[in-house]
C-alpha cells in the first residue's frame, strides 16, 4: 500500500485499503505496518483524493484524538516522532476540511 502511494500507482486503491484497515482495526497502530510512514504517505496525498474518504477519516481522527491513541501508543522511540505523527494527522485534517 505504502509503495503504491510512493510510486504514484493505484493510489486510490491504496488510500482505500489504508483507510479501511485503520477503520477495521479501530486504531492506526497495529503490528504489520509502519504507522509513521503510513500516516506520512496518507498525509502527502492530495486533498481531492482524501476528501472522497472524509467521513471515514473524520471518524478515524476523532477516535485517535478522543482516545488519546497517539500518547498511548508504544511505538515511539522519541517524543519528536509523536509530534511528527500529530503533524501528519493535522495535515490530513486540514486537507479534508
Amino acid at each position: 500500500m505504502i509503495r503504491c502511494i510512493r510510486q504514484g500507482i493505484f493510489t486510490n486503491l491504496a488510500i482505500f485499503e489504508i483507510i479501511e484497515r485503520i477503520d477495521e482495526q479501530n486504531t492506526p497502530f497495529y503490528a504489520d505496518i509502519d504507522s509513521m510512514e503510513l500516516m506520512e504517505k496518507l498525509s502527502s496525498v492530495s486533498s481531492e483524493m482524501l476528501s472522497v474518504y472524509k467521513v471515514k477519516l473524520d471518524k478515524i481522527i476523532e477516535n485517535i484524538e478522543q482516545k488519546h491513541l497517539i500518547d498511548l501508543a508504544d511505538i515511539w522511540m522519541f517524543d519528536e516522532q509523536k509530534e511528527t505523527y500529530k503533524d501528519y494527522i493535522n495535515k490530513i485534517k486540514n486537507k479534508i476540511q
